[in-house]
């Protein structure tokens, strides 16, 4: 998360990172309570409005709601309600 703080307008960061998140969060509720609670939701969106036009970005981000939303109700509701929803349907 701090890569993708201190990296916003590398667009390889914010893939890898993303692709990172996805990664750590798949099957393990911890991970994505914990990701979503230090700013990684928010980070993971950034990079989307930030790169709007890179495929890797747009599709590891994609994979990264994903999985920080798949069985996390709580996650979902964030995800929408800080327009991602949107940002994936745009």
């Amino acid at each position: 998360l701090s890569a993708m703080r201190a990296h916003g307008t590398s667009v390889d960061v914010q893939g890898h990172a993303c692709l990172a998140l996805f990664s750590l969060s798949c099957n393990h509720a911890e991970n994505k309570s914990r990701i979503v609670g230090k700013g990684g939701l928010a980070l993971v969106l950034s990079a989307m409005r930030a790169h709007g036009t890179s495929v890797d970005v747009q599709g590891h981000a994609c994979l990264a709601l994903f999985s920080l939303s798949c069985n996390h109700a709580e996650n979902k509701s964030r995800i929408v309600g800080k327009g991602g929803l949107a940002l994936v349907l745009s």
